[in-house]
Parts: structure tokens; C-alpha cells; sequence
């Protein structure tokens, strides 16, 4: 019966062992990308169990492409952590000046003095960010991360489809999941190219251990019941279908793991590793923060979008509904973005959203920049994909649509 249902066993000890000698280990583009976030200490573990993984390291062509288009975002994420803490700093330094300022008389504090030690303290964090920046690895001139992946991947990336078969792939893709076939399902509302991306990635990861006739680790950060089953919301394994659907296509086992999974079992499982256990605890917890940080940084992006979805189209008709929606809106970028836009109600169209995008560029907020940013990108689909629709309509019978 297992040869029958083999999305739903979990390797044996002497299978999984197998797997680690012989499969193909593909990365995400998040996994990547999440390097960004992570210590020296951390990547550092990382690159020790690649180091050893070598021969076996193999990246999907769509994968990468999704590495280098979201590279620099997840770098200025990280740059502007710095600012952010600044701002914090200056922020509270205010708060606090001015709380002091009203208490002036107090028979045992004395106001001045305690500025004075703040103002020292507090020039003495902002000179530790200006160093902590001016050495961080990677900035958008000089990425000594993309540096070493460059290195482990220089020829390992699989090549991209030619465009007939690229089309035929994002038709295919598309049907699946218009059917709800994983992965990429939770993705449709992304239009065609960008919620076909996951399922790109499966073909290709599909293609490669059919030619190779070899098993396959993929490695990613995804969270979504696309790639997991998952009891209480906690991941128990790759989804059933995925493993069956790997199977019954290629005759090979399939695995996947998130950062964390695999750093602790690529040291349980590489001998030449063994000495690296006594970091995996940390390294570890560490991946389990970053990843948290980056869900609930997702979680608030979304609320945000929808709040601006729902406004925007009405701004013109109703501005009262402005003033009702400022009250539960906590961001106050938010609310000069919102502000700027009720002044463009008579053109509120792309261009008016983008202007109002300039207008917060100063706040230190990476949640709402980030929400406004995946905002706009997602309004610049919709509008292509809406141009194509119409264009589609009305070709004649001899034309064919591009579904790129």
C-alpha cells in the first residue's frame, strides 16, 4: 500500500539518510532572501552545511529570478531597520524632554541633569547604528552575500523555458489552479504571471529529478497550506499531494524543510557537520524569530492593503468616509497618505497613488512602506492584466493573445 500512498509516509531513518547523500537540494527564493536577516554567526552555519552539500546544490531558473527581482527590496528592508531605530530614539528623547520640561519643580529630580545623561547615552547609541551600518555586509553597491551564493550556484541554476513552452506552462498552471491543485492556490489573486510563480517552481523542481532520475530537498520559507499539511496550523510535513504528485510523475521521493529543518538536519546528518551542533540551538531560534517577524510584518501589510482597497474607490464620492476610517488607522503615515489622496479625489488613478507614495517616503515605517509599496504593484497587475483582458477581446480570430 505505501508504494500506492506515498504522500502520506514519512520517510524511514535509512530513506532519509539516502536522501541526504544522493537528492537534489533546492533552494526558495525566500530562503535565500531570509539570509539577509540573519547574524554572521547564523550564515555562517549555513554556508558550512552548503559548503559540504556542493555537488548536490541546484536552483530552480524561476527561484533565482525571484532572488535577484526581490534582492534589493530585502536589502533596503534591512537598511532601514537603522533608520527606524533612529527615529525611535529621537522620537523618545522628545517625549522625554518634554515630560521634564513639566516637571521642573521636584524637590529630588533634577531635570537638566537627567537630559544631560540622556543626551550623552543617546549619542552614544545613534554613533553605535552609524557604525553598526557602516559595516553591515551588504548594501545595494556591494552584496557580499549574493557574492557567496553566486559561488554555489555559478552552474547550478536550470535554464529557463523557451516562450512557446513558457506560455503553455502558464496555461497549465493557471488550470491547476483554477482547480485548486497545489501549490500556489492561496496566490491566485496575484494575476496570471505572478500567481503561476510557485507553480513554475514545482514544475522545474518536477523537470530537473526526472532527467537526473534523482530525489529532491527543497528548501523554503513558505508558511502557506500550499506546501505543508498542517494540524493546529503547525507544519507536519510537505502536503500529501505534493509527495504523491512528485512520485507518481518521477519515480522519486521528495522532502522539503524550512531554514531551520534544514540547518538541524544537515548537521545530524553530515558527519563532516557534527561539530557544528552545539550552534544549531541558536542558529535555529534565531531562523524561528526572523520568520515570525516576517509573518506578522506580512499580516499587518495585508490589513493595511485592504483598508487602502476599500478607500481609495470612494474617496471621490464620499469624504466623510475619510474621516470615519483616521479613527482606527494607528499609522500616521497612513494618515498623510490617506490625506494626499483625498486631495487627488478627482484623479485618484495610479499616478495620484504614486504621488502619495513620495509624499510618506520620509516615514520610518517598513510595514506601511512596505504595504503601500506591494499596493501599488499589485494595482499595476490588475491594470495590465485588465489592459490584456480588453485587448484580447478584441482580437480578431487570426490573432493570438500573448499570456505573457
Amino acid at each position: 500500500m505505501k508504494n500506492l500512498f506515498r504522500g502520506y509516509y514519512r520517510p524511514s531513518e535509512a530513506e532519509f539518510e539516502e536522501l541526504w547523500k544522493n537528492a537534489i537540494i533546492s533552494f526558495d527564493a525566500n530562503a535565500l532572501l531570509q539570509f539577509y536577516a540573519y547574524t554572521s554567526e547564523t550564515r555562517e552555519l549555513f554556508f558550512s552545511a552548503m559548503d559540504k552539500l556542493q555537488a548536490q546544490l541546484w536552483l530552480t531558473h524561476q527561484a533565482a529570478f525571484e532572488y535577484q527581482k526581490n534582492r534589493i527590496k530585502t536589502i533596503v528592508e534591512q537598511l532601514d531597520h537603522y533608520k527606524a531605530i533612529d527615529q525611535k530614539l529621537g522620537d523618545f528623547g522628545n517625549s522625554l524632554k518634554e515630560l521634564l520640561d513639566k516637571r521642573r519643580r521636584h524637590s529630588m529630580l533634577n531635570p537638566d541633569e537627567l537630559q544631560s545623561s540622556f543626551a550623552r547615552t543617546l549619542d552614544d547609541l545613534r554613533r553605535k547604528i552609524v557604525d553598526a551600518k557602516t559595516n553591515h555586509p551588504e548594501d545595494l553597491n556591494n552584496d557580499e552575500l549574493r557574492t557567496k551564493l553566486d559561488r554555489y550556484f555559478e552552474k547550478s541554476v536550470g535554464s529557463p523555458y523557451d516562450e512557446k513552452t513558457h506560455a503553455e506552462k502558464i496555461k497549465e498552471a493557471m488550470e491547476r489552479l483554477g482547480k485548486g491543485i497545489r501549490p500556489g492556490v492561496t496566490d491566485t489573486k496575484k494575476g496570471n504571471e505572478r500567481a503561476a510563480g510557485d507553480v513554475i517552481i514545482w514544475f522545474q523542481l518536477i523537470d530537473k529529478a526526472k532527467s537526473d532520475k534523482k530525489p529532491t530537498i527543497f528548501v523554503t520559507e513558505e508558511n502557506k497550506d500550499d506546501w505543508w499539511q498542517k494540524i493546529d496550523k503547525n507544519i507536519v510535513g510537505p502536503h500529501p499531494q505534493l509527495v504523491q504528485e512528485f512520485a507518481e510523475t518521477t519515480g522519486q521521493q521528495v522532502w522539503f524543510y524550512q531554514n531551520d529543518q534544514f540547518i538541524e538536519f544537515a548537521t545530524k546528518h553530515i558527519e563532516a557537520l557534527s561539530d557544528k551542533e552545539s550552534s544549531v540551538e541558536a542558529a535555529t531560534r534565531e531562523v524561528r524569530e526572523v520568520r515570525q517577524e516576517v509573518t506578522e510584518r506580512r499580516a499587518q501589510m495585508k490589513d493595511w492593503e485592504e483598508r487602502m482597497r476599500a478607500l481609495i474607490p470612494q474617496l471621490g464620492q464620499d469624504h466623510a468616509i475619510l474621516e470615519a476610517q483616521k479613527a482606527t488607522l494607528a499609522n500616521k503615515s497612513i494618515i498623510k497618505f490617506l490625506e494626499y489622496v483625498k486631495t487627488q479625489s478627482h484623479n485618484a488613478d495610479i499616478e495620484a497613488v504614486r504621488a502619495a507614495l513620495r509624499q510618506v517616503e520620509r516615514d520610518p515605517s517598513m510595514v506601511t512602506m512596505q504595504a503601500l509599496r506591494q499596493f501599488l504593484d499589485r494595482m499595476r497587475d490588475e491594470q495590465r492584466h485588465n489592459r490584456n483582458l480588453g485587448e484580447s477581446d478584441e482580437a480578431s480570430p487570426g490573432d493570438t493573445a500573448n499570456d505573457e
